[in-house]
């Protein structure tokens, strides 16, 4: 049931923006709802606001992947901007830096400490308390590594946090209205 005649909701990017740092997880799912519901309306195309939400919990997230591609397509469809796959592919180079990152990070911290819980489990005689500081030190140092990469891999998921959405709302607010 398509409505031709509805019009998108503009949205401030300012505003987005601020709204985005301040409540992330809240505002995006909430916006991509509201974007959604709007599409639904405008092209009948997809799910509304309520069924979108609950394939996201339902399948884990895995349709908000499907979603971040098939939204350049009901953009184009609701007079918007050609950019069919653009979205997708950003969403999906966000997660992959991110997971990548993290993943590394968390082997780079855990690895040397269970690397030294090994050896003191096995040690023959108990090493000596300043034998024992020495190797935890050097598991922290080597684990900074570690933290770093964690770090790196937050910062970019917040850019793509922040940038996809921004770039999906910047095209909602380009669609002629009627």
């Amino acid at each position: 049931m398509s409505n031709p005649n509805f019009n998108m909701k503009r949205r401030n990017l300012v505003v987005m923006f601020l709204l985005m740092f301040f409540f992330p997880f809240p505002y995006l799912i909430w916006w991509s709802c509201s974007v959604q519901n709007q599409f639904r309306q405008k092209t009948g195309m997809g799910f509304g606001g309520v069924g979108h939400f609950f394939m996201m919990i339902i399948t884990f997230g895995i349709y908000q992947i499907y979603w971040h591609f098939a939204v350049g397509k009901r953009i184009t469809a609701a007079g918007g901007p050609k950019r069919s796959s653009r979205y997708g592919w950003l969403y999906l180079l966000g997660l992959a830096l991110t997971w990548g990152l993290m993943i590394g990070g968390m082997a780079m911290i855990i690895s040397p400490f269970m690397d030294v819980i090994d050896t003191l489990m096995n040690a023959d005689p108990i090493p000596e308390a300043e034998e024992i500081v020495e190797m935890f030190m050097d598991v922290f140092r080597d684990a900074m590594g570690g933290v770093v990469m964690i770090f790196i891999g937050s910062t970019i998921s917040s850019v793509f946090m922040y940038l996809v959405p921004m770039l999906i709302q910047n095209d909602v607010n380009r669609v002629p209205q009627v």
